[in-house]
């Protein structure tokens, strides 16, 4: 609802679901509206912008990579003992920290 732009539609407990469909109901001249304008309120909505949801999507889904990474996976060290920077160890390096036998 928040996303649409009618946070005020979300009720916390079924009393206030009721209040507020009665409320919505008892008014025909605010629902004749509502009708109207709704289709453009959904059509402006971040919940049918597919591209930026998608992008939103892929970024989380990197954090979440990069944090499980930093904390789950050992950095690879380097010849000289020094250990890689966690931003340039790509999902490809990580390939060779397989333990043995898999």
């Amino acid at each position: 609802m928040t996303a649409v732009g009618h946070p005020e539609w979300i009720a916390d407990d079924k009393a206030a679901y009721v209040c507020i469909a009665s409320e919505l109901a008892s008014d025909p001249a605010r629902l004749k509206i509502l009708r109207t304008e709704l289709r453009d309120d959904m059509k402006r909505s971040p919940l049918l912008d597919h591209a930026g949801q998608a992008a939103r999507f892929g970024d989380a889904l990197r954090a979440c990579w990069i944090e499980w990474r930093e904390k789950s996976v050992p950095q690879p060290v380097c010849q000289n003992g020094a250990q890689k920077s966690p931003a340039t160890t790509s999902p490809s390096s990580l390939s060779g920290l397989r333990p043995p036998g898999c």
